[in-house]
């Protein structure tokens, strides 16, 4: 018998719900980007301003409502078999969502006055602030589908909500409604989204109601307070790096960048899809992982972690060329277009490192080890941050690009050194095949990057920067000294020999 403990559901389904799950918002997400190309010029350049600082002020406290939750939450559910119990967690979930929402939604409002906003600028922030309620609301339905594995339910509802919010949006811009018309039509997308899973988890007979359980709600908070704070300095400091990379490269350099990172953080969603399609079957194999021994979900799902961060990186530099050439036509823009091809070229790197440290943070998160994990985390943007900062004022953009790359290695390495220590052989990337596609994958990278012009030095710093993730990880946890000892000592035989 192999090795895998072979608990949890088969795969298939899984595989499924995740091509769902990242399938559907990359469908929206085309779409939008050609209705785009009708609400910008629609708008305006003042009334685009206007949409894009209201959307930007209220999504920048929208992270407020579940930080740290989330996770914690799923795996709840998906050890949970009573009915009271799951309703009780639904509950209380929800009623604390709905608390935090109110919150950010405050916030954002007394952000716009303080900095002394616009009426209409005013009245978009009030409009999507309020839309964060419904937001709250359906993201927590969302949780508990995916927590019962009904992925396909999810997904349909954001895909159908996502096509409406984009119709309804272009017709209010066509009335000339002005970016308050937007707001209103974003509004749209998370109610719709809401009902439409609020009917979907009464099918299921799954609670829908909040619960004002004040003692399980500070509960709640006490459990995710050190996730909240390693996420909450990421999005501290990737919103520190959205203020000081422009002051440093200036605003139109700053674009660049920002092209340049547009697919490759898009691709993201990929590994995002896997883990939430894996993490309820990770969550109930926890007594197995905690053995050391993979569990039939880990194995696998690292090894698709692993090989769709691969494939994502090759296929992300096999089209940098064209995807830059698309938006930058115009031959005085060739400069530009060699800008943003480098940042994408390099970013493209990162996708291995984010995917595998995405699995190894959810085996953590799966044995309750969430702490260790968000202190993990946590470092992980400080150093990734100060890298960030310190090879952009060397390098520029380029070196703001290759700061990402050290975040991820930041990253992977703290957060696969730490699963191999707690879990052992349950954290181990299945290696057959991976190291061989691995390997393949290095070289059509280090020719794809030679060819786009960064250069050998780029081509060699982009190779290493996996597999000394890879090395170290294996070398600080995957290793132990009795291990080391014992090669040590083989060594010498054979030598004596």
């Amino acid at each position: 018998m192999s090795e895998t403990a072979r608990a949890g559901s088969p795969s298939g389904g899984r595989i499924a719900g995740a091509t769902w799950l990242s399938g559907t918002p990359l469908v929206v997400n085309a779409i939008s980007l050609l209705a785009n190309l009708v609400i910008i010029p629609g708008l305006g350049q003042e009334g685009w301003g206007a949409w894009s600082t209201a959307v930007g002020l209220s999504g920048a406290t929208t992270f407020l409502t579940g930080i740290g939750l989330r996770p914690l939450f799923i795996r709840a559910l998906a050890r949970v078999a009573e009915p009271a119990e799951r309703e009780r967690l639904v509950g209380a979930q929800l009623a604390l969502r709905l608390m935090f929402a109110v919150g950010a939604g405050a916030i954002a409002i007394l952000i716009g006055l303080l900095l002394g906003y616009s009426t209409t600028i005013m009245t978009c922030v009030a409009i999507a602030a309020t839309g964060i309620i419904p937001a709250v609301v359906w993201t927590t339905f969302s949780d508990v589908l995916n927590a019962e594995e009904a992925f396909r339910a999810s997904a349909l509802a954001t895909l159908v909500s996502g096509l409406v919010l984009t119709g309804a949006t272009v017709v209010v811009v066509l009335a000339g409604l002005g970016p308050i018309g937007v707001a209103g039509a974003y509004f749209i997308g998370p109610l719709l989204t809401a009902l439409q899973l609020g009917v979907a988890m009464r099918r299921r007979g799954l609670p829908v109601r909040p619960h004002w359980d004040r003692a399980e709600m500070r509960r709640l908070v006490r459990e995710a307070r050190l996730t909240a704070a390693g996420d909450g300095i990421g999005v501290i400091v990737t919103r520190l790096r959205d203020v000081y990379i422009p002051a440093l490269v200036t605003p139109p350099v700053y674009g660049l960048y920002v092209t340049g990172q547009l697919l490759v953080s898009r691709l993201n969603i990929v590994g995002d899809a896997l883990i939430t399609a894996y993490a309820p079957g990770l969550a109930r194999d926890h007594e197995v992982l905690r053995t050391g021994r993979p569990s039939w979900a880990s194995a696998t799902v690292m090894r698709l972690l692993m090989l769709s961060g691969i494939i994502l990186a090759v296929g992300s530099l096999a089209v940098a060329a064209w995807f830059t050439g698309l938006i930058y036509r115009e031959a005085d823009e060739a400069a530009a277009r060699h800008a943003a091809l480098v940042v994408m070229a390099i970013t493209s790197l990162s996708l291995p490192l984010v995917t595998l440290q995405m699995g190894w943070r959810q085996l953590l998160i799966a044995v309750d080890e969430h702490d260790l994990a968000a202190r993990c985390a946590g470092t992980a943007a400080l150093v990734g941050g100060a890298a960030t900062f310190g090879l952009t004022l060397l390098d520029g953009v380029r070196g703001a690009a290759f700061g990402v790359v050290v975040a991820a290695v930041a990253a992977a390495t703290l957060t696969g050194r730490a699963a191999w220590r707690v879990l052992g052989q349950a954290a181990a990337v299945p290696a057959l095949g991976a190291g061989t596609a691995a390997l393949l994958a290095g070289l059509a990278v280090a020719a794809l990057a030679v060819r786009l012009g960064i250069g050998v030095g780029g081509a060699m710093a982009t190779v290493l920067a996996p597999v000394l993730t890879i090395a170290l990880v294996i070398a600080l946890g995957g290793v132990q000294p009795a291990g080391l000892r014992e090669l040590a000592q083989r060594l010498r035989r054979r030598r004596a020999g």
